[in-house]
C-alpha cells in the first residue's frame, strides 16, 4: 500500500498532483476506445468479472495510469493490500468502481485477488 511519501513520489514522476480525476470524469476507458499501449478484455469477460472484496464492478485502466503505475513499479516505490513489493510491470489494470484499487493484468490475465490489487491515490483536496 501507498503512504503518503509514495504517494507523493508516484506523482512526481508524472509531474501531477495525486489524485483520482474530476468528478463526472472516469479513469477508466469505454470499451471503444483503443489508446495505445492499452490492455483489452473481452467485452463479456469484462462484463462478468467484480471486485473480489465488495463484489462492485471494475473498468479497464487507462493507459496514462497504468503508465503511471509501472513508473512507480520501476521506482520500487509500490506495495500490494497483501504487503509485497511489486517488482514487475503490469500490462494492464482492472479499476474497482469506486477507484480506490486496481487488480493488475499480467500476460493477458487478470489478477482478481485481493491481496494482489494495487491502491490508487485518494482524490486531492481541491
Amino acid at each position: 500500500m501507498l503512504g503518503k511519501a509514495s504517494l507523493g513520489a508516484l506523482a512526481a514522476l508524472k509531474g501531477k498532483p495525486p489524485g483520482r480525476p474530476p468528478q463526472g470524469e472516469h479513469r477508466g476507458l469505454s470499451l471503444t476506445e483503443q489508446p495505445r499501449k492499452v490492455m483489452m478484455i473481452d467485452e463479456e469477460l469484462l462484463a462478468i468479472l467484480a471486485c473480489p472484496e465488495d463484489k462492485s464492478p471494475v473498468s479497464l485502466a487507462g493507459g496514462e495510469l497504468i503508465e503511471q503505475i509501472n513508473a512507480g513499479i520501476r521506482a520500487g516505490l509500490l506495495s500490494n493490500r497483501g504487503g509485497s513489493k511489486v517488482s514487475n510491470p503490469i500490462d494492464g489494470g482492472l479499476v474497482r468502481a469506486d477507484g480506490q484499487w486496481l487488480y493488475p493484468i499480467r500476460d493477458e490475465i487478470p489478477v482478481m485477488l485481493i491481496d494482489e490489487a494495487i491502491a490508487l491515490p485518494p482524490p486531492s483536496a481541491g
